[in-house]
């Protein structure tokens, strides 16, 4: 499930640029609007969207196929633009 464009439409653009490690963040919650188990998977392009679990998934943003895999605990894992919704 992408990101929809109402989402960019209702978000500031005016964001600060800065980044956090994705390992900071507490918690994994499902997703809100689809229930998926994993509400956050980032691909290589950039593109943030649903999955169900660890396996192949495909983006909804650039179409590619990938093997996804959690975040390993000594890893401080991906650094996520932090913004202002």
């Amino acid at each position: 499930m992408p990101v929809k464009n109402s989402y960019f439409e209702l978000s500031d653009e005016t964001a600060s640029g800065a980044k956090i490690a994705s390992a900071d963040l507490i918690g994994a919650p499902t997703c809100p609007h689809c229930a998926a188990r994993f509400g956050m998977a980032m691909c290589g392009c950039g593109g943030v969207h649903c999955i169900e679990g660890e396996g192949e998934a495909v983006c909804p943003w650039c179409e590619r196929a990938a093997t996804y895999t959690a975040v390993d605990d000594n890893s401080p894992g991906p650094a996520i633009n932090r913004g202002r919704g």
